[in-house]
């Protein structure tokens, strides 16, 4: 798919599973703030996946943009 398919796709998904389980926030980011903050021995770690996930959002934007289909 393109890039833009799977922005959209890592955008609705979440909001549509949340609008039917009347769930709050983002399953991935409220785990890794809770768990991060009661194993705080593990704060590192959380960060740098998080950071690898930011990246690989990041270069779906670039590629997305460089296909035209969303603006620079």
């Amino acid at each position: 798919p393109s890039a833009r398919v799977f922005i959209e796709n890592v955008l609705n998904i979440p909001v549509c599973e949340a609008r039917d389980r009347k769930a709050h926030g983002c399953l991935i980011f409220n785990t890794a703030s809770e768990f991060g903050l009661r194993h705080p021995e593990f704060s590192e770690d959380i960060k740098q996946v998080l950071l690898v996930f930011n990246r690989l959002f990041e270069q779906a934007v670039l590629r997305a943009q460089h296909e035209g289909t969303i603006p620079e």
